[in-house]
């Protein structure tokens, strides 16, 4: 008796804790947070927060930021774009996300892909940000730790800006240029800490010109980014068309800084009769000082009736470039139509009214067909300097190593001089001539070329000058032409 009423008990007792257990069940299950999403689109006429709890936000129509109105966007929220939408801010956006809940901007479709939505635009009325001295920020409109994702549809560019702070973003898998944000000498722009990859871009019959694939800049501070394997193909195009300048960054000025840019692929063709131009495969800079930078396997190619394939790792053009290191870069120029030129000069880096300081430049390489390549490690120019620099292992038709050039296309400019001096350049390859150094003073209105205090070591050619050859040309424009060769060191040529 006594058995049979203490199972009765237990059985009870076990039915009774299993209806508490599911009783607790569902009453967390009633009382979680369920995260329906929203519906945006159209104007926003009033500061609007969008929050974590409301996320994800689906953009059905785009969005626009009216001017005077601020957007906030929470740490965590997650903004989908429908097809043919994109969030135009004319007033002040604040997304500023942490790098555990970044912010992210992505497409909505069910399998996502470059090109699904549009872009994120600052428009000339938006907020710009207010920054101290060290770069920090104050105030105004952010980017900061966010995703911006499979963008760039009928866009140049996925993030357009203007004097904006834009940090710690990762800019992805998206149809167009990375970053477009220009500053002014007053209220410059901040792009630090990015990320920005696979991004590719194709023109065709519409574009003038195309800058920078990654990240184009005016009056920037371009830190610690990293801008990687950006894809630019351009086929045949409007008579209009410039051309490519910096297939991962084009900076005017700038600072360029700790930056690591590889990868990037420029691709040019065009059809007779019309000119292929690249200048500056991973960085293109103007005015600008480009430092500390990694700039490796950056390649161009460029196909023309004329074609120009100008370095492949940085183009420099009145700047200051030092302590970089620019490796495994190339470029390769070739032109297809008859009594036309294929020009590749500086498969690592092109120096025009530029100096050059404490650069270790190795590896890279410049091919054309037909014609010659020059200056495979790299081709300086038009009153440039290259001082205390270490170039390896570089090849090229003519220059294997450095090509330097004083002159013209002109006849008009005058006191021309290019200098080479203090370098170490070593173990270069050249198939014609000048395996170590081609200088080349072309003589019209006092050109110079100063080659002295370098070290040139085991440099090989199949023509003439294993480490040296120089070539100083006059014509009846010229009034003098000048080569200083002194107090170098040749061994092994």
């Amino acid at each position: 008796m006594f058995i049979k009423s203490f199972n009765t008990w237990v059985n009870t007792c076990l039915k009774l804790s299993i209806s508490i257990v599911l009783l607790t069940s569902l009453f967390l299950i009633n009382t979680l947070p369920v995260h329906a999403s929203t519906d945006v689109g159209g104007p926003i006429t009033t500061d609007t927060v969008w929050t974590v709890s409301n996320s994800p936000y689906i953009v059905v129509a785009s969005v626009e930021v009216w001017e005077g109105v601020k957007l906030t966007v929470e740490p965590g929220v997650i903004v989908k774009f429908n097809s043919g939408t994109k969030l135009q801010v004319n007033g002040e956006l604040i997304v500023q996300g942490t790098d555990s809940t970044p912010i992210v901007f992505t497409s909505n479709q069910d399998s996502p892909a470059p090109g699904d939505w549009g872009n994120i635009e600052f428009t000339s009325t938006a907020i710009t940000t207010t920054i101290d001295s060290g770069n920090n920020y104050v105030g105004g409109s952010i980017m900061s730790h966010c995703v911006v994702e499979y963008g760039g549809n009928q866009a140049e560019s996925v993030i357009v800006a203007r004097s904006l702070m834009i940090n710690h973003c990762t800019v992805q898998n998206n149809t167009a240029r990375g970053i477009f944000n220009v500053g002014t000498e007053a209220s410059p722009s901040v792009i630090t800490n990015n990320v920005i990859s696979n991004n590719s871009v194709k023109v065709a019959n519409s574009a003038s010109n195309l800058y920078g694939g990654g990240i184009y800049a005016e009056y920037s501070a371009v830190i610690a980014n990293t801008v990687n394997n950006i894809s630019i193909e351009v086929a045949d195009v409007s008579e209009v068309f410039d051309g490519i300048l910096g297939g991962g960054i084009y900076a005017r000025f700038s600072s360029v800084k700790d930056n690591n840019v590889s990868g990037s692929s420029v691709a040019v063709s065009r059809n007779y009769p019309h000119e292929a131009n690249v200048h500056g495969g991973g960085i293109y800079a103007e005015y600008s000082s480009i430092s500390g930078n990694t700039v490796v396997s950056n390649i161009i190619k460029a196909k023309g009736c004329r074609a120009y394939a100008l370095g492949g790792g940085i183009y420099a053009w009145d700047s200051i470039v030092t302590e970089n290191i620019i490796n495994d870069n190339s470029t390769s120029a070739e032109a297809d139509c008859s009594q036309s030129t294929a020009n590749s000069y500086g498969g690592g880096l092109y120096l025009f009214d530029s100096m050059a300081t404490g650069n270790r430049i190795n590896g890279n390489s410049a091919h054309s067909s037909p014609g010659y390549s020059r200056g495979g490690g790299v081709y300086v120019v038009h009153n440039s300097t290259l001082t205390e620099n270490t170039v390896v292992g570089n090849s090229s038709s003519e220059g294997g190593g450095v090509y330097a050039y004083a002159g013209s296309d002109t006849y008009v400019d005058d006191n021309i001089s290019v200098t080479v001096i203090s370098n170490v350049i070593s173990e270069n390859t050249a198939t014609y001539n000048g395996g170590g150094i081609y200088a080349y003073a072309f003589g019209q209105y006092n050109a110079s070329v100063d080659v002295s205090s370098n070290i040139v070591h085991g440099n090989i050619t199949e023509g003439n000058g294993g480490g040296l050859h120089i070539y100083a040309h006059t014509n009846a424009y010229s009034c003098y032409a000048n080569a200083n060769v002194s107090g170098n060191i040749f061994s092994n040529c």
